[in-house]
């Protein structure tokens, strides 16, 4: 059986959970094309980089085969056949866009003068990781009187059981608990309650427990440190603005509890890879949360810090329903593999080579 052609333009790395390309090349003769705008010689000569990419990936794909599949949505003037992929309608929604600054959002840029919205429009796909994600992608483009479900296509993302599996580990005795938060300073991540929550867990609960963020130091760095001031946790709250992938997963392997208290996502890729390295997850009840976690998480309210408080401690205390939650983490990643993603979009794309009558 001969191999799917299919060009990649990824903005993701070679490790990314979007893109498998050792898998990838079992199936598909492929060829990635490199990004190339910042190279100091383009600098020099003042080129447009939107344009000189879009006419780069324009003649290289053609050399290759027509179907290209770009791991995000970049606003150039592309000829179909495409599939793009399309995260989630953050960036449309000024709360969660950037921030605290709302006005940074696609401000000027809805509608017909919206260039990803254009691109989105003549893309022959369009996947996205989620039900929810899709659900919204409908709503957005329904408000700009556009119908696109049909094109769009639910693919999960997945977890690399090869990099993120458990090790035997040990309870931590009371009182030298530790949660890991991971996720970018952006509000919707949801910080301010997670801290508060931890200093409702020792005042409620008794509970003296540390907490590791794993974020950048950006816009909002100071409002999450004047807010660890507030509830005098600078001894119990760590902050990592970088961490090794190694470094990361030993953190899932050995931290007791992993807080993932979003307001909004479209996927939530933390929650598998702490699933699959047996660490119990607490999570928000909203957004796409549910849909991704399954039965291996407790899920509380995000926008309550005593019901984070409440299930922190919850988990931390009961075996059996800490253990419970481990069990169906595991059980919750086999939808999240590596295979399963290939599969789906093996059969994305073969799907529209017949629909097009490509060879």
């Amino acid at each position: 059986m001969s191999l799917i052609k299919l060009d990649i333009w990824p903005e993701e790395s070679k490790h990314s959970q979007l893109l498998s390309y050792s898998n990838l090349r079992n199936i598909f003769d492929l060829k990635v094309l490199k990004r190339i705008k910042g190279r100091p010689i383009f600098n020099k000569l003042h080129i447009n980089y939107d344009f000189f990419e879009s006419r780069f990936v324009e003649i290289q794909r053609r050399k290759n085969v027509l179907l290209l599949m770009m791991t995000h949505i970049y606003p150039h003037n592309l000829k179909p056949p495409y599939i793009v992929l399309f995260h989630d309608t953050i960036p449309w929604e000024p709360k969660w866009a950037y921030g605290v600054d709302p006005d940074k959002a696609y401000k000027g840029l809805f509608g017909d003068n919206d260039a990803i919205i254009k691109m989105t429009l003549r893309a022959t796909k369009v996947i996205t990781p989620s039900f929810y994600s899709k659900n919204k992608i409908v709503s957005l483009f329904n408000s700009l009187n556009y119908d696109i479900k049909d094109k769009i296509e639910v693919i999960p993302n997945f977890v690399d059981r090869k990099i993120f599996y458990p090790i035997e580990r040990e309870k931590s005795k009371k009182g030298n608990y530790k949660i890991l938060f991971v996720g970018t300073d952006n509000v919707r991540k949801n910080h301010i309650n997670a801290i508060e929550s931890l200093y409702l867990l020792k005042k409620i609960y008794k509970i003296d427990a540390e907490m590791t963020v794993v974020t950048a130091k950006r816009r909002r760095f100071q409002e999450i440190r004047n807010t660890i001031d507030i509830y005098s946790l600078n001894e119990k709250i760590k902050w990592l603005t970088f961490v090794e992938l190694q470094q990361l997963v030993e953190m899932y392997r050995t931290y007791d509890l992993f807080l993932f208290p979003s307001y909004e996502e479209g996927f939530g890729i933390p929650i598998i890879e702490a699933q699959a390295c047996g660490l119990p997850v607490v999570a928000s009840n909203v957004s796409c949360i549910p849909e991704v976690a399954g039965k291996g998480a407790l899920f509380v309210d995000p926008y309550d810090p005593s019901s984070i408080a409440e299930g922190i401690f919850r988990v931390l205390t009961d075996d059996e329903l800490r253990n419970s939650i481990v069990s169906e983490g595991f059980k919750n990643v086999n939808n999240y593999t590596e295979d399963k993603y290939i599969e789906r979009i093996r059969n994305l794309v073969q799907k529209v080579y017949e629909e097009m009558n490509m060879t």
